[in-house]
């Protein structure tokens, strides 16, 4: 038995290589832009699959706490790679925003199940305490996975872009049918029914709630990740454009970029058991408002530099509000509590990601930066003041 979840370690590294060879990772934004979009157009294809992400991150959740974490990312996997197939062959706004709206439904049913399954997998192992260090591996192998696509999908795109969403969406698929090899605890595989689900979410909502470290947690983990989620998902290829980087080199640059992700992310283990919890946060708030304004301030090639400090941040931010998050939930109701958490981020995203559309439309990229720098300023000051 011991074996069966063991293996699900190497596998969740093997997914995670998967899950992270996004040929697309360098040009996508631009692909989109070059069917002749506007920016708040763009940030409605966002908020479409964001909106049914929070619509159905939840019921997805109990979905996979129900059913099987395996069978709800093998979905999640499959409708990702129908959704990527569909950008190339439609290549208008119309076919963007039905990809974005599957997209959604998959990204939903992926959400917290895998890291669940994981998660879960260590503590059966009793070895829980060293979600950090797996968590982070992982994340480090996604990472070397998408500076791998990003050379390859740059090269690609240059000689025939639709080709690279296709090849991208056949390779998501092969992974969904990879991750059904995963070993399911037993004590997961429940039947299905609605009124269950609907008792098991307010469980879930009910627990979330009554404990006030998991809320704060919750909290800290939204709002100290979304702005940089809102820089990566809408800005990062229009700045790195605007400061006069060629597109033909966004691929090599997008490589370090990831590197440097994957570095961070697999040091994180060590250097969090270091610099332990309260200084983690308070870095994590400080050094991105003041990275932000740096790139909003510094409008030039060398800029880029900030741009590779604000991705390190985000990896260490993720890995370490993972553990934390995960530390205070229980297992039978972990996927649902992930999605909860994931519901909350969704809905800030898809309301921010509308606002910096039309701040960008209306000013320019650099006053964009300036927002992102203050308001993550200010939420975090505000969070870590009520930390418990």
């Amino acid at each position: 038995m011991d074996q069966n979840y063991q293996s699900n370690i190497w596998k969740y590294y093997v997914y995670q290589f998967f899950s992270g060879f996004y040929l697309i990772e360098s040009i996508g934004i631009l692909f989109y832009l070059l069917a002749g979009i506007s920016y708040l157009q763009l940030s409605i294809i966002e908020v479409i699959g964001l909106v049914v992400v929070v619509l159905l991150e939840i019921p997805s959740g109990t979905f996979a706490d129900l059913i099987g974490r395996k069978y709800s990312v093998f979905i999640g996997l499959f409708l990702t790679g129908i959704g990527l197939i569909l950008i190339a062959y439609g290549f208008s706004y119309v076919f963007f925003l039905i990809a974005s709206f599957i997209g959604g439904i998959g990204a939903s049913l992926i959400s917290g199940a895998d890291t669940a399954l994981l998660y879960d997998s260590l503590k059966k192992l009793k070895k829980e305490t060293q979600f950090n260090k797996v968590f982070g591996k992982g994340k480090s192998i996604f990472f070397v996975s998408v500076v791998i696509a990003a050379a390859v999908g740059s090269l690609i795109y240059v000689v025939n872009r639709p080709l690279v969403f296709y090849i991208n969406g056949f390779i998501f698929i092969l992974g969904a049918f990879f991750f059904l090899s995963m070993y399911e605890p037993k004590n997961h595989k429940n039947s299905f029914s609605l009124k269950k689900q609907i008792k098991h979410i307010k469980d879930s909502l009910k627990y979330t709630i009554q404990n006030k470290k998991l809320t704060w947690v919750i909290s800290f983990s939204i709002f100290s990740g979304a702005f940089i989620s809102i820089f990566h998902n809408m800005l990062r290829q229009p700045y790195m454009k605007s400061v006069g980087i060629d597109i033909a080199v966004f691929g090599i640059l997008t490589s370090i970029l990831f590197l440097s992700r994957s570095l961070v992310s697999y040091k994180t283990y060590d250097i969090e058991k270091r610099i332990r919890e309260r200084v983690s946060l308070y870095f994590v708030v400080f050094l991105q408002s003041i990275t932000f304004f740096a790139m909003a301030f510094i409008n030039i090639f060398w800029a880029f530099i900030f741009v590779v400090i604000i991705y390190c941040i985000w990896s260490y931010q993720e890995v370490i509000m993972e553990c934390y998050c995960n530390r205070h939930m229980n297992s039978k109701q972990r996927a649902t509590l992930i999605s909860i958490h994931n519901f909350f981020r969704s809905s800030f995203l898809a309301i921010s990601f509308l606002f910096i559309g039309w701040i960008v439309d209306l000013t320019s990229i650099s006053f964009s930066l300036y927002i992102l720098s203050g308001a993550s300023l200010l939420f975090g000051l505000i969070l870590l003041f009520f930390r418990r």
